[in-house]
């Protein structure tokens, strides 16, 4: 035991030494005596942790001011560091500036609120460009997450997807150019003691200096924003002004071409829309009252509603930082500028001047916009006065068949053999030009409807089918160029087919349609007994004519300005360019209700017709279909087939040449009946070009081996409409060369 303690005698003696004469400056290696045992477990401190921090040349009692000065066992826990002594004093030597640190709700819990070492650590403390250091650029993200990150002591008043936005937002994605950085971090933003609510006007992210925050980063944005209405309306008091954060977002900022962003071309409008379209701001502000909807409502706010992301919205014409008024000079939508804005690549170059001679947001009113106003108002007086009317012919038809059941509908099986044979009543060229009418129309509506009624669900349903907003305007366009083409087709069919030319003839009005007018009148309210007697086409046909002729010229005419603006605008001011789009919709509304009411009942609701009238597919009809309503035809095609006698007679035998010279066959004018007995003598028959008849010629031939007849010339039909007793005349010549 002796020996043992002659051994320990040197250490013990050195210890004493050390713990009677050594200074408070040499404290610290006494401290590590014990903190650095590894029993310390997150309190071990060793020489390696202090190597690199800032505070390696300080003594442990220069921040643990509460142990005593001499090394010796102190009390457990120690005290915590007060950095305060260092950090605060201004203009302390060798420590930074700083003001009064912030960082939490004022009146908190001191203990749940982040202290230094919360930041920055303790003992493996860092400078803050160290790539360990806890707040360097490369660490700050996790250090802040450990608060404001799902689960954080923070998250539950600032959110826990706060932290995520920023992760995915343009500021939390890892710079390419520099691996493992980001573009932005928390404390550029915030700051970095001095960390101050949003709300607060000292705070780097309030209102009022958000702009230069973002602007240490984006400098020319920032130069450009100095100079808007926006930058001027907030450093004059306006708190509604927007700032960088109002239109960009906080922490889920996306670049501007995202369809996420709240900048982009499709977010844009409901970004400006918070303001420009709240009633209590435009009413405090005096702002324009009709920016939103209008926008909403033309070609541009449809389209970018359906998602086009080439389409105008916002930003394509007010600089996105630069907002200024439409008077000031510099304004993009100043008159002086908009062909230049309007003009611009991927919109509509070389637009020319008349661009600004109309308003770009429409307001329609008789102070506003007076022309778009008018024409709207007439057109609609006119669209709504013609459905009204065509309804109630409609309604009044209907009621009357209905009330009258021996007139209902016609017998398919016919007493009388000749009504039950087919007639030919269009051509194969007819036909075909029907079909492309009725295909293109029907693609027209649905392609349209969408613009028209965007609000409807049915409008996304389209849009979806058809493969979005930029392949339905094709399709769109596409179909109008084939309905043009068909029209086009159809004049010259007229003008150089005789046949075409008789037809159209037939369609133009005659001395005698006033006269049939009243007495449709009569026969629809029930005071004559008997539809007024019609040729070929009554004056429903002719009606559905001339208002497919009008109608395609007015949505040609209006549908190519709105298609080729750049060119219109050359020729027009662009309020006739509204006024085309107001004509285009609303004619386009008459035509669809007209023929849904109107023509679909003549052709497919009509109960004497129901469900269909198959004309349209093999150009063909009942003779006995047109008794009612077209009966001077039908009395004139029943002639020419009396004339040839009834198809199911079977024709003689042919008989030698001898008994034909004894016993001649009868002419077939003695088969017909007799002048005066109430029908007109039929015409004789001529021949048809061959040409014609292979062109003319319906798909398929007459029932019951009927020849396809020729129409008659103007003269002999009117003596045949007027129920002339002497039969007409044969013109001279072949068919072709008379008028």
């Amino acid at each position: 035991m002796a020996d043992l303690s002659r051994r320990n005698l040197p250490a013990a003696l050195l210890i004493a030494a050390l713990l009677l004469f050594c200074p408070p400056l040499r404290a610290t290696p006494v401290c590590l005596t014990c903190h650095s045992a590894p029993t310390m477990g997150q309190k071990r401190v060793t020489r390696d942790t202090l190597a690199g921090s800032p505070h390696a040349a300080l003594q442990c009692v220069d921040c643990h001011s509460g142990i005593p000065a001499r090394a010796q066992m102190h009390p457990v826990p120690a005290p915590p560091p007060d950095c305060s002594s260092c950090h605060l004093p201004p203009g302390r030597p060798g420590a930074p500036l700083a003001d009064r640190v912030h960082h939490g709700r004022s009146g908190a819990d001191a203990a749940a609120l982040p202290s230094c070492q919360s930041c920055h650590g303790a003992h493996d403390m860092r400078p803050a460009g160290h790539p360990r250091s806890r707040v360097s650029r490369q660490n700050i993200l996790q250090t802040c997450a450990a608060c404001h990150g799902p689960g954080g002591p923070a998250s539950a008043r600032t959110g826990e997807r706060r932290l995520q936005d920023y992760r995915d937002s343009v500021h939390g994605r890892p710079d390419p150019s520099r691996p493992g950085l980001y573009p932005a971090v928390c404390t550029e933003c915030h700051g970095t003691h001095s960390i101050l609510p949003g709300s607060d006007p000292r705070s780097l992210v309030s209102k009022a200096r958000a702009a230069a925050t973002c602007g240490a980063c984006h400098v020319s944005q920032l130069k450009e924003y100095r100079d808007s209405i926006h930058a001027r309306s907030l450093a004059a008091g306006g708190r509604d002004a927007p700032s960088c954060a109002d239109c960009h977002g906080e922490h889920g900022i996306q670049p501007t071409d995202s369809p996420a962003s709240r900048v982009s071309r499709v977010s844009i409008v409901e970004t400006c829309a918070r303001c420009h379209g709240d009633k209590t701001l435009i009413d405090r502000y005096g702002l324009p009252a009709h920016t939103v909807k209008s926008y909403r409502k033309s070609y541009h706010g449809v389209a970018n509603r359906f998602g086009e992301v080439e389409v105008a919205s916002c930003s394509s014409c007010h600089n996105p930082h630069l907002v200024l008024p439409r008077d000031d000079p510099r304004s993009s939508i100043h008159p002086a500028n908009l062909p230049a804005t309007c003009g611009q690549e991927g919109c509509h170059p070389g637009v020319g001047r008349n661009v600004a001679l109309g308003s770009v947001h429409l307001d329609p009113s008789p102070a506003r916009d007076r022309a778009v106003y008018w024409v709207g108002i007439l057109f609609g007086i006119f669209t709504y006065g013609t459905v009204l009317g065509l309804t109630s012919l409609v309604v009044l038809d209907s009621f009357r068949r209905w009330r009258t059941p021996k007139d209902l509908r016609q017998p398919r099986e016919a007493g009388d053999p000749l009504d039950a044979v087919k007639v030919p009543r269009f051509t194969r060229v007819q036909l075909l030009q029907h079909q492309i009418l009725l295909t293109s129309f029907i693609l027209l509506v649905i392609t349209g409807f969408p613009i028209k009624f965007p609000d409807w669900t049915i409008s996304q349903w389209i849009i979806d089918a058809v493969g979005g907003v930029t392949a339905r305007g094709a399709v769109h366009r596409l179909m109008g160029a084939i309905l043009l083409l068909a029209g086009v087709w159809h004049v010259l069919w007229v003008l150089t087919s005789p046949r075409g030319w008789r037809e159209f003839l037939r369609m133009l009005p005659e001395r005698d349609d006033p006269k049939r007018a009243l007495g449709i009148l009569k026969y629809l309210f029930g005071i004559s007994p008997e539809f007024p007697p019609s040729g070929k086409f009554t004056l429903y046909e002719k009606f559905d004519y001339m208002a497919v002729g009008w109608g395609s010229v007015i949505m040609g005419v209006t549908g190519l300005a709105l298609w080729f603006p750049h060119i219109a605008l050359q020729v027009v001011p662009k309020w006739a360019l509204d006024v085309c789009h107001v004509v285009h919709s609303d004619e386009a509304v008459l035509a669809f209700l007209a023929i849904t009411i109107w023509h679909f009942y003549h052709v497919h609701y009509k109960p004497s017709i129901w469900p269909m009238n198959t004309t349209w597919l093999d150009g063909q009809i009942r003779l006995g279909d047109l008794k009612e309503e077209h009966r001077l035809e039908y009395e004139r095609l029943r002639a020419e087939l009396q004339g040839e006698g009834l198809p199911e007679v079977e024709e003689p035998p042919v008989q030698p040449v001898a008994a034909v010279s004894q016993e001649p066959p009868p002419a077939p004018e003695e088969a017909g009946p007799e002048p005066g007995a109430g029908e007109a003598e039929p015409a004789p028959q001529e021949q048809q070009p061959v040409d014609e008849q292979a062109d003319e010629a319906p798909d398929a031939a007459p029932a019951a081996g009927a020849e396809e007849r020729t129409d008659l010339p103007p003269e002999e039909e009117a003596a045949a409409e007027q129920g002339a007793e002497e039969p007409a005349a044969p013109a001279e010549g072949p068919e072709e060369e008379r008028p």
